[in-house]
């Protein structure tokens, strides 16, 4: 390899490393987990990721969880006092898609924006 080529390589190879630094939107459930029986919920940040779907990227583990999570906690109102967001919402419609109660999971009024 000439000398041109080896600074190439290293010059792709530091990107790749790099970039696999940063950290890529998952698309999990925020089920405050520091706080056993949270008094309010925190809004989502991110869309329901493929884990909580049907499918070959389903996650059993991680649908149970989202599902205990709403039953437990999906009346509770958000700590900022504000409705839910358009994510916040997302995550509620998959709640009651997968066969949670909507007694659990009540539509509250839209986030100001």
């Amino acid at each position: 390899m000439t000398d041109r080529q080896i600074a190439l390589c290293s010059g792709l190879l530091a990107a790749l490393v790099v970039s696999g630094c940063s950290a890529a939107p998952t698309g999990s459930l925020d089920t405050q987990t520091l706080e056993p029986s949270p008094s309010c919920r925190v809004h989502q940040t991110e869309e329901p990721g493929d884990q909580y779907m049907a499918g070959s990227g389903a996650d059993t583990h991680s649908i149970l969880r989202m599902m205990r999570y709403y039953t437990a906690n999906g009346r509770k109102p958000f700590c900022d006092g504000q409705g839910a967001s358009a994510v916040d919402r997302r995550w509620r419609d998959l709640y009651i898609k997968l066969g949670g109660n909507r007694t659990h999971a009540p539509r509250s009024r839209r986030k100001s924006p």
